[in-house]
């Protein structure tokens, strides 16, 4: 199910969902589009870092407060209702019919709700009064800023309470998993590409000014924040402004200097680091130009800071191929530190998503982290959250399997279709012959026996009914191929688009040409070039020839 087509959640998902949130957050799905503004890198602003489809605005074309009432956020806080997602929330809506409850995206802005989310309406006069000392500096804000702010009777919609910030990728580290758009460093030495412009100035950074002092929450994502200039202009605005806002930063854990503690001791920080594995060896192979020792002596020193300040420390894992046999490992370590543990979905790349594994695989994985909680034995309240966490990743892993199997099923049933319908050419000459060549080719075999291809042009004697018959046998085949058709027999239509085919080429080269040609080439080519001519709708039409070539 994709969320965006507004098709409600079953009642037994809601209901099992629901039973793990608070009464009070259960009237929305989601609270994303009531409570918070996430500012992209390319100057896109959306609900939430995960819905990257839905652009409520972009700055500087727009100021932050026309885009927070705007139409685009309205239509998206309408469709959200007790059981369905807005339009591109697929991942969250993915995460939800897996039971990944635990990391779910959606759930971390459930401690937002409101009861009447859109009742809402704020008086100006109320506003200047609330923030006298905010009016103090609005000299400095734009004028076009200053006068909408100032011009309008009401804020339509309460101010955020959640900002979310990746607003650069600059970044330290080539992550194995990562890409150019949230690693500079990836952009430039592994993809050879220009570095990305910055949207971001201080204009921006003063019409922050009036959402900062209503903040809870601001959440600060890379790169690595703590190379990222433009932050520590923000978090200087929330020290003089909010500084009993909480303030999340996602950091890789490479950098620690004077600016980072002054920032930790003058603001109520959050840490969330990012580590995938607590061995060398594997921290190293995944997270490129890190070093292992430096990161693990910065986080003794993050977690004490923690300590002092009785603040969450968190430790966020990305699940691959390299380190999911350490996972329950990670997971102890995190209980016995009362290090909250969070993971996060690998979809991208593919081949070192968990989601590529056959499903032995899987099935191995799923057991060995579901024997790791049975036969462990946590009673305090961060080894349950853990524990459910990781039970939320084993919910992804089995729908990751029923999906896997789902389509080997579908594949299985495809081929006896095929099969059944190539009953109709099996003693077919030509389609012998051509199988014949397919055969080869596919088993790799170098000098191509092409005899029974030059016995079906001599058995006709003329060039045209060749040529003909050849093209028709291979649109046959194609048929065969694709789903929507049920037969392979000729009929007019083809007819007519194989005579008209056969002309063309006739006018493009002569008959000896032709029959040249179609005696001593790969006929797979031929079909792909039907394939193009005709428009006919396959993705990756190689894989015709491979697949028929096996049946």
């Amino acid at each position: 199910m994709l969320a965006q087509e507004f098709t409600p959640f079953s009642n037994n998902i809601i209901g099992k969902y629901n039973a793990e949130r608070a009464p009070s957050m259960r009237h929305k799905l989601c609270h994303a589009p009531f409570q918070s503004l996430y500012f992209g890198r390319d100057g896109k602003v959306t609900a939430c870092c995960y819905n990257r489809n839905v652009i409520l605005g972009s700055y500087p074309k727009q100021n932050l407060l026309d885009i927070w009432q705007g139409e685009v956020v309205q239509k998206m806080r309408a469709e959200i209702s007790e059981a369905t997602f807005a339009t591109g929330c697929d991942y969250c809506g993915n995460q939800l019919e897996a039971g990944n409850f635990g990391g779910l995206h959606a759930r971390s802005f459930d401690h937002y709700a409101l009861k009447n989310p859109t009742n809402f309406t704020t008086n100006k006069n109320w506003l200047k009064g609330k923030v006298a000392g905010f009016y103090k500096k609005m000299q400095q804000i734009s004028f076009s800023f200053k006068k909408k702010l100032l011009q309008d009777n009401t804020i339509s919609q309460p101010f955020p309470r959640a900002l979310e910030f990746e607003l650069s990728n600059l970044c330290n580290l080539e992550c194995a998993m990562c890409f150019g758009e949230f690693s500079s460093s990836i952009r430039k030495n592994r993809e050879n590409l220009p570095a990305l412009p910055m949207y971001y100035d201080e204009d921006f950074v003063q019409q922050l000014e009036i959402f900062i002092p209503h903040l809870r929450e601001a959440k600060f994502f890379g790169g690595e924040p703590f190379l990222v200039p433009i932050y520590y202009e923000i978090w200087e605005r929330i020290m003089e402004l909010n500084p009993a806002t909480t303030i999340h930063i996602t950091t890789n854990a490479t950098i620690l200097n004077e600016k980072v503690k002054r920032v930790l001791e003058k603001l109520n920080v959050v840490l969330i680091l990012s580590i995938d594995s607590f061995q060398k060896e594997t921290y190293e192979k995944i997270r490129v130009n890190a070093q292992f020792e430096r990161v693990m002596e910065h986080l003794d020193y993050f977690e004490k800071v923690a300590k002092q300040k009785q603040t969450p420390f968190s430790i966020a894992v990305c699940p691959t191929i390299h380190n999911w046999k350490e996972i329950p490992a990670m997971v102890q370590r995190c209980n016995e530190s009362s290090f909250y543990i969070y993971f996060n979905t690998v979809w991208f790349p593919f081949e070192l998503s968990l989601r590529s594994l056959p499903d032995s695989v899987l099935q191995e994985i799923i057991i060995h982290y579901e024997d790791f909680i049975k036969n462990s034995n946590c009673i305090h309240s961060i080894g349950k959250h853990n524990f459910n966490i990781l039970n939320g990743l084993i919910q992804q892993l089995k729908k990751w399997q029923a999906l896997l199997r789902q389509k080997e099923f579908r594949n299985k049933e495809r081929v006896t279709k095929i099969e059944e319908k190539l009953k109709l050419l099996k003693n077919d000459s030509m389609y012998q012959a051509l199988q014949s060549i397919n055969q080869q080719l596919e088993n790799n075999q170098q000098n191509i026996d092409f005899q029974l291809l030059k016995q079906e042009a001599m058995n006709r004697n003329n060039t045209q009914v060749f040529v003909r018959d050849y093209f028709l046998t291979l649109m046959q085949g194609i048929n065969a191929y694709m789903e929507e058709k049920d037969v392979v027999e000729i009929n007019e239509a083809m007819l007519l688009r194989i005579d008209n085919l056969c002309k063309n080429l006739l006018l493009q080269m002569s008959q000896k040409e032709i029959m040249a040609r179609l005696l001593h080439n790969d006929p797979r080519h031929t079909g792909i070039y039907i394939i193009n001519t005709q428009l006919i709708d396959i993705q990756e039409p190689e894989k015709i020839f491979l697949e028929l070539a096996s049946i």
